[in-house]
């Protein structure tokens, strides 16, 4: 039996948010990493914005997003 696929519809993407802070260790490739996936989305005609400010995160600003990505993200109490 196959896994019934969704719509394309149901898995467009069309904004990405990542939050890339660090509290104690900073990863030398957050940077990079971060780039590379603004440049993914270029590619593939989505819109990726990248924030280390943990107020960005919120309710509101998730609702026009289709993915959140943590890129090594380690502060605690945001």
């Amino acid at each position: 039996m196959q896994p019934a696929n969704p719509p394309q519809s149901a898995i467009r993407l069309n904004q990405a948010l990542v939050f890339s802070k660090a509290g104690w260790y900073r990863h030398p490739e957050i940077p990079k990493t971060n780039g590379w996936l603004v440049g993914l989305g270029i590619q593939n005609g989505f819109r990726v914005d990248v924030t280390e400010t943990p107020e960005d995160v919120t309710p509101e600003r998730l609702k026009e997003c289709q993915v959140l990505i943590l890129n090594n993200a380690t502060i605690r109490g945001c």
